[in-house]
């Protein structure tokens, strides 16, 4: 069967509200967060708050609510001074209050394409109920900070796994001033999750 592909660009911008006080540090105008939409999803929410601008996707099939899949990115600015090991602590502190019993585990960390990378599996065993297991990607990039989440409220097989695992992989960030983003993602199936 051929593989179809949900392509969605989404340029986001500072709300107005924002917009009158922005300074030169908010206009961040060179890193890209290129995002494959897998194509059972769409867009539930965009909001920007605390400095953190957040999308969340859930399956077409689902509403606000009711789902047991969601993809949440959240984009950081700078300002933060998030090393990735400073975020995984803040995470595993936060998730150890939130749930009893919970679990992080560092599946990976390095570098990709010259960025600090981690990946992490973060489970829970009850959480308003529901077991939740959760792979998340961070990275650190020159200008922001990035978190893709994969989150599902039951125990995942091991071909969810996989796929999860592949999809977070491919979610990459693209710096214009070494590479020309704009004619990448026009050859690839990708949305710009980051422009300012």
């Amino acid at each position: 069967m051929k593989k179809l592909f949900f392509t969605l660009f989404i340029s986001l911008l500072f709300f107005s509200s924002c917009s009158k006080n922005k300074t030169s540090s908010s206009v961040l105008l060179y890193e890209h967060l290129f995002q494959n939409l897998p194509p059972s999803y769409k867009l539930l929410s965009q909001e920007y708050k605390n400095k953190t601008r957040v999308l969340t996707f859930i399956p077409l099939y689902a509403n606000k609510y009711n789902y047991e899949e969601i993809i949440r990115t959240r984009i950081y600015e700078k300002k933060l001074q998030n090393t990735v090991s400073d975020y995984i602590y803040k995470l595993k502190m936060h998730w150890f209050v939130k749930c009893k019993n919970s679990s992080l585990k560092r599946l990976g960390q390095g570098r990709e394409q010259n960025y600090e990378v981690a990946f992490l599996l973060l489970s829970c065993p009850s959480i308003q109920g529901r077991k939740q297991t959760s792979f998340i990607k961070i990275l650190q990039g020159k200008e922001r900070f990035y978190t893709i989440e994969k989150t599902f409220s039951y125990k995942p097989n091991a071909r969810e796994i996989v796929q999860t695992m592949l999809y977070l992989k491919s979610i990459k960030i693209c710096d214009a001033r070494r590479n020309k983003c704009l004619k990448n993602k026009s050859k690839k199936e990708y949305f710009e999750a980051s422009t300012f």
